[in-house]
């Protein structure tokens, strides 16, 4: 069975997925849009489940990117059985808390409510939640691990009983593993899309769109083959390194232990 973290950037998304899957696989960062693609793993402690992480969407800006996150989520949403939407314990009454509910409504999917930032459990729960209309709610605290047990046990027991009986593809082997290479808007991503046959990675003229590696699968030839896409590698005298794109350089750079071979790709009009 399949879940669907989604909500407004800096919630905590990729915070609840890194303590779920019982791994820091996903970079998180004070700075908001950490998150540019998305990522899927295992549920930790529960067999056959698989949780995604997507980017901060915020459906009021009209800006391309934004548009192309809509996209990626919209395509991404046939392979989920359940949507995971989390809001922040400090907003109240978020406009764009509002308008994201409306738009997952409109995929006729189950939603989970994830209160995310409820550092202390005395303190009294605003009310104004509930006007969401959703009927599970979970309030959790990433920084001090609260709420965590409630909310595995409801996925263990509840929404994944009859999923452990169905045999899942994504446990499948793959044949073969490749990796994508290069500077900073090099075109990674554009190329990875294009091998694929659809929007998969978030694509931009700016540079470091791609701020984590991003893991999919195609079939050629009948064989099944696992592809990475990376964070631009560039200048070391350039990294900041307490920034995020070292912290992507340090992962793409691990990946390269992980695969059978890798493209370098190279801009040639640079």
């Amino acid at each position: 069975m399949n879940f669907l973290l989604v909500g407004r950037p800096n919630v905590g998304k990729s915070s609840i997925f890194n303590i779920l899957i019982g791994q820091k696989t996903n970079i998180i960062h004070i700075n908001e849009g950490t998150t540019r693609d998305w990522h899927k793993e295992k549920i930790n402690l529960i067999s056959n489940t698989f949780i995604y992480d997507s980017p901060g969407i915020i459906l009021q800006k009209n800006k391309e990117e934004t548009k192309k996150i809509k996209r990626i989520i919209e395509s991404l949403i046939f392979k989920i059985d359940c949507l995971l939407f989390v809001i922040d314990f400090q907003s109240t009454q978020n406009t764009s808390d509002t308008i994201i509910h409306k738009w997952l409504r409109s995929f006729n999917k189950e939603i989970i409510l994830i209160i995310n930032k409820h550092d202390h459990n005395n303190k009294n729960v605003n009310t104004d939640f509930y006007n969401f209309g959703i009927h599970n709610i979970f309030f959790l605290s990433c920084t001090q691990k609260l709420g965590f047990d409630k909310l595995r046990k409801y996925l263990n027991e509840g929404i994944t009983y009859q999923a452990r009986k169905d045999k899942n593809i994504d446990n499948q082997k793959f044949d073969y593993s490749i990796a994508i290479f290069g500077k900073p808007n090099s075109g990674k991503s554009t190329f990875l899309n294009t091998l694929l046959g659809y929007e998969r990675s978030l694509t931009s003229i700016k540079a470091g769109t791609t701020s984590d590696y991003v893991i999919e699968n195609f079939i050629y030839k009948s064989k099944n083959i696992n592809i990475f896409d990376t964070a631009g590698i560039g200048r070391k005298s350039k990294i900041d390194s307490k920034g995020i794109d070292y912290l992507s350089i340090q992962k793409s750079l691990r990946i390269i232990k992980k695969v059978q071979s890798t493209i370098v790709l190279i801009d040639s009009l640079k």
